[in-house]
């Protein structure tokens, strides 16, 4: 699974890309209709592709991202500080307790760029026509409504 995102004024695009062993693609864009910062967006984008991945029934996962500093709080080499970042850590890591087995991988950004599309598409305005690609609206942030994802 790879994850990434994109942003234009006053709107963030989640894109992520789940392919099974047996090379079948899953494509998925989320519009983040709220403001958010970088580290804030990096969050959500992880957050979703576990979702997605959880709600198929994935239990051993590889994650990649372009987020070094969120790869790293998720794995315990760098502490998250500010309150909202500790919430979205605590929300994520709530998720990854229900994989076997999951393994991170903080990659470059040049080796991301076709889920860079992704989300660059999640932000068109006709991205919830576009065939190619599983669409959501997401309204408010995943840290305020915490125990909703997790029921």
């Amino acid at each position: 699974m790879c994850v990434d995102w994109s942003f234009v004024t006053g709107l963030g695009g989640v894109g992520v890309i789940v392919a099974s062993p047996e090379n079948d693609i899953l494509k998925y864009g989320v519009q983040l209709q709220f403001p958010t910062t970088n580290n804030e967006a990096e969050y959500e984008t992880i957050f979703t592709g576990l979702r997605i991945a959880k709600a198929l029934g994935v239990k051993n996962l590889k994650l990649r991202t372009n987020s070094k500093l969120i790869v790293r709080q998720i794995t315990s080499e760098y502490e998250a500080k500010e309150e909202r970042m500790k919430r979205y850590l605590k929300l994520t890591n709530q998720l990854v307790d229900y994989f076997d087995d999951i393994r991170f991988k903080q990659i470059p950004r040049e080796n991301n760029s076709i889920v860079d599309e992704v989300s660059k598409l999640a932000l068109t305005e006709d991205a919830l026509e576009k065939l190619e690609l599983y669409m959501e609206i997401q309204k408010i942030p995943s840290r305020e409504g915490l125990q909703a994802f997790l029921v």
